[in-house]
Parts: structure tokens; sequence; C-alpha cells
């Protein structure tokens, strides 16, 4: 029996917001336990490779994955192409990876990284097999059976790294938790796909994916949250165990966004290229999540700049306290990530892989810049100039972007004015359980947490205009692109 829109749509969106949080505590899970298992040096090496991994792994799809979720009309040969270009370029990214590792040791005078090089490249061959099929079943919306997939490899992941950790591997535990975990997700969709089209092609791409590659590699060589040249630059000027808090930092404010920015952008980015010819509706649904993505992430922001001891604590341990400072400034950097990947993902819905490219480019020239001064001066100079470069450049785009849409004059800025006001009462309550000092810092998280929870409610059932906020959000990511 076939599904209506809506149930389909709805099925889309619960399967990508469960699957996210799913995998958000296993992830926490993750770095609450190799935190205690391997020390920040440790971590701060496995960044430095990391960070190489992150730049790679953003461009071995060569644009092609937005493509085959934006264009109309998709053939079989066209898509067995694609999927054996793919794993060919896999092999050529592993090839550079593991050649990467020798020049990290002599560039930064950090002995035993080519190895763990040679480790991390199968993360580019058996992850090379499953870029295709992901993309298939967004394609498809079928968000249900890739969010099962996802987190069943995230949970192989984790464990594995988990048991690796307790044996005392270090380094090489952070290496198996994210070969096994692609390596689980290639074996998985492969198999659940079966029978999608995998014989051998190398027939010519049609020239809308020509323009996706061209554009979006340009994009994404310059990006910067895939370059990682905070990271690098750090590890230049520094210790390696103050690499490793700053690392630490990142992840722990990136992991949320980064949560954010699938579970909404999967189906955002498919329901936005399902409106290109509703310019009027597209422009209503991308204003409305972005309201929705402040409500979601300008309150976490709040509880990090408040209560970032506590959290530190709690997720990392007491070795880690020293990170505070470096957690308080990437907070601002992942606010302007975040929206910055939201108008990403309107432009790649109306083909404008142009305009992408072009801000990238100016973001590059701006940030980039920045944090070449800011590590003239010290590490958090660096970490500030990183952050408050690309919120600034974002809060531009966003203006730009609010001016290109507006429907009407009360769209815009103006609907930002809810979630700073909630962001607000939350920092608030979570300072004043801050300096509660008679409960531990988990207690005091949990209470402020609860506090927080209970005034939202409370406002929302007794507010009619925050009802009927929440029935049209509802409405919006449900439906494909809130068409009626």
């Amino acid at each position: 029996m076939t599904r209506a829109p809506g149930q389909s749509n709805r099925t889309s969106l619960l399967a990508a917001v469960i699957g996210q949080l799913a995998r958000a505590v296993i992830n926490i899970a993750g770095i609450m336990v190799l935190a205690r298992l391997i020390d920040p040096a440790t971590f701060g090496q496995f960044a430095l490779l990391w960070s190489v991994v992150i730049f790679l792994d953003n461009l071995r799809s060569f644009g092609w994955i937005e493509a085959v979720v934006q264009v109309p009309d998709l053939d079989e040969v066209t898509q067995r192409s694609l999927f054996w270009r793919t794993v060919v370029l896999g092999f050529g990214f592993a090839l550079v990876m593991a050649l990467c590792g020798p020049l990290l040791e002599w560039a930064y005078a950090e002995p035993g990284l080519s190895l763990p090089a040679v480790g991390l490249a199968a993360f580019f061959v058996v992850g090379g097999f499953n870029l295709q099929p992901q993309a298939r079943w967004r394609r498809q919306m079928r968000f249900l059976e890739l969010n099962v997939a996802l987190t069943l490899a995230a949970v192989v992941g984790v464990s594995l790294a988990m048991l690796a950790a307790w044996q005392g591997l270090g380094l090489w535990a952070l290496v198996v938790m994210h070969v096994s975990r692609e390596g689980f997700l290639s074996l998985l969709l492969l198999w659940c796909q079966r029978r999608g089209p995998y014989r051998w092609s190398w027939h010519p791409l049609p020239p809308v994916f020509r323009r996706y590659c061209r554009d979006l590699l340009v994009q994404r060589i310059l990006s910067v949250h895939a370059l990682r040249l905070d990271q690098f630059l750090l590890g230049a000027i520094a210790p390696a165990a103050t690499l490793g808090l700053y690392n630490r930092a990142f992840t722990l404010v990136e992991m949320p966004t980064r949560n954010l920015r699938i579970a909404l952008g999967e189906v955002s980015h498919a329901s936005l290229s399902h409106l290109q010819a509703y310019p009027e509706r597209q422009a209503r649904y991308f204003l409305r999540l972005v309201q929705v993505l402040g409500w979601l992430w300008l309150p976490i922001v709040a509880i990090v700049l408040t209560a970032g001891h506590s959290l530190i604590r709690v997720a990392l341990g007491s070795d880690w306290v020293d990170g505070l400072p470096y957690l308080h400034a990437l907070a601002w950097a992942a606010t302007g990530f975040l929206f910055w990947h939201a108008c990403s993902w309107l432009d790649l819905a109306q083909g404008a892989t142009t305009r992408s490219r072009n801000w990238a480019l100016l973001q590059a020239g701006i940030v980039f810049g920045a944090v070449g001064v800011g590590a003239c001066v010290s590490p958090l100079a660096l970490a500030w100039a990183y952050a408050l470069s690309g919120f600034g450049l974002t809060l531009l785009r966003l203006h730009r972007t609010f001016r290109r849409l507006r429907v009407h004059e009360s769209w815009g800025w103006p609907r930002f004015c809810p979630p700073l006001a909630g962001a607000f009462v939350t920092g608030l309550i979570f300072a004043a359980a801050e300096y509660w000092q008679a409960w531990p810092p988990l207690e005091r998280l949990a209470l402020a947490s609860l506090l927080t929870g209970s005034l939202l409610a409370a406002w929302i059932l007794r507010n009619p205009q925050a009802r009927a906020e929440l029935h049209t959000w509802r409405e919006l990511l449900l439906r494909r692109g809130g068409m009626r």
C-alpha cells in the first residue's frame, strides 16, 4: 500500500530526529568513556590526522551526492557510473591519507603518526562503497532505513573503540572507531540494496553533475569548517595537549550542531528541492526553518556560556577543565557554521552552486586571515579569531538571504526575538544553578534542565501563539516543503 505524502514525510522527519538523538546518546557515551581512557596529548595527535580526514572526506563525494538528491531525472546508467567513480575516488583519497602521515610527522615533530595514517586510509577505501547508496536513499526520502543503518554503524564503531581503549591501544582506538563504523555501514547498505545498480559502468556523466562537481569542489576545498586550518595552526604553535583540549572542546559544541544539520538538513534539503517550482513557499519554508534552528540551538549556546565548567566535568572529566576558554569561543563558531549550512541548503536546492561557491571564497579569505593573525598572538586568540570572524560573516550571509527572500516585513530578523528570549532565560537558570555549589555538576545540570523544560512547557500551554507556531513548524517539516 502506498503511503500518502504527508505520512511519508512525517515518517522521514521522525526517523531523522530519532536517529540523530540515538546517535547523539551513543556519541556522548563514547566521548565520556574515551576521554577518561585516553589522555589529551593522544587526542591532540589524533586531531592532526583527523583534520586531514575531515578535509578529504568533504571532497570525496565530488558534489555528486547533492546532485543525486536535487536533479529531477536520474537513470540507472548514471547511477552505476556514479557508484564506481566514487569507489575509485575512495582508493585515491586513501593513498593521499597514507602519504600525509610522514608529512605530519615531519611538519609537527610528532613521531608515531605514519602507521595510524595508513589505518585511517582504510576509512576512505571502505567508505567509498556507501556514499552512493546513502544518496539513493536520501533521494527516495527513505530516511527510516538510512537512520537505522547509521545508528547501528555508530554503535559498532563506539563499542569497538571503547574495547580498544580499555585494552590500552590509545590512538589506535580512535582509528578503529571510525574505520569500523564506515566498514559496517558499507556492508549493511550494500546488503540492503543488493539489487541496486552496481554493475560496472564508466559512462560519461550528464552536464549537471559536472557543474555540481566544479562549484562544490571549489567551495569545499576552501571550506573553513572542512579545512580545519585552526587546528593545523594550533598544532604548530602549541603542545599536543593544548590541541587535544581544543579538539575535545570543538567536538562538544560541534556534535549537537552536526546532529541538527543531519536531522533537519536531510529532510529540509530534499523538501527545498521539491519546492523549486514554488519560490514563495520555498522562501517561507527556509525562513521558518531558520527560526526552528534558533529555538533548538541558541539555548545550547546559553548553556555552554553559563555552565560550561560543569558541562566539561560531566562530559570529559576534571582533567579537561582547562579547555573551558576554548569551549566558550567555539560555541560562537558553531553557531555561525550551523546557520551557514542552512543558507547552503537553500542555495543547493535552488541549483545556485555558483552563489554557494562565491560565499565559500569570501569566507575563506576573511576567516583564514583572522586565524593567521590570531595565531601570531596566542592559542586562545586564534580560537576567538576563528569564532568571531565566522560568526560575523554568517550574520552577513543571513542578512543578504533574508533580503533576497523577503515575503513580507515581519519575516527575517524579527523572527529571532523569541528564540533569543528563550536562550536568555535558559542562560539565567543555568547560571544560577552553576553558582549553587552544594550539588555536584551532574545534579546541577539536571536540575537546571528540568526547570528550563518546565518553564518552556508552561509557556507553550498558556500561549496560543506558541501552540500555533508549533503546529506550523510541524506541518512545515512533515509535509513536502509545506505544500498543501
